[in-house]
């Protein structure tokens, strides 16, 4: 035990375990190609997943899982101009998605629902979008941010 502080040789290798985790993580994400890929039309995948911990202030863990790993998709179709669909592949995040339009300035924010939405589609407008994703529960630690960019017809 170390007098001055208190701390055991068991707690600095916990520490060392999480330092080592968290620089795994920096890695992944820095490896992982970034937002400003070209944007597509169609179904896009955003470039990075979201991922971290969904805790509700009740103790209750959101989703399927207290891990979330989750990418999310955003849809878009000719047919709906303006509008993107937001999905996500993986366990339910429980995520906000923050966007803005690069070509009109127009932002926007759109909460994954606990179950599915009567009109899914959300208006975005016409141009290019960039977007991140997090975990919004009371307790979420979101350790990666999601991020995606899209052209919406």
């Amino acid at each position: 035990m170390n007098k001055r502080t208190g701390i055991t040789g068991g707690t600095s290798r916990i520490g060392r375990f999480i330092a080592i985790a968290f620089a795994a993580l920096a890695v992944m994400f820095v490896v992982t190609p970034s937002a400003a890929a070209q944007p597509s039309f169609g179904s896009t995948n955003f470039s990075l997943p979201v991922v971290g911990l969904n805790i509700q202030s009740d103790g209750y863990v959101g989703g399927e899982s207290l891990f979330v790993y989750s990418t999310l998709v955003a849809h878009t179709d000719a047919s709906q101009p303006g509008k993107t669909l937001f999905l996500h592949n993986g366990s339910h995040c429980g995520c906000t998605v923050n966007w803005r339009n690069l070509d009109t300035g127009a932002t926007g924010s759109w909460t994954m629902p606990p179950v599915a939405e009567w009109d899914p589609w959300k208006p975005t407008g016409v141009g290019r979008i960039e977007a991140t994703a997090r975990i919004d529960s009371n307790i979420g630690l979101t350790i990666i941010t999601g991020r995606g960019s899209w052209t919406v017809p």
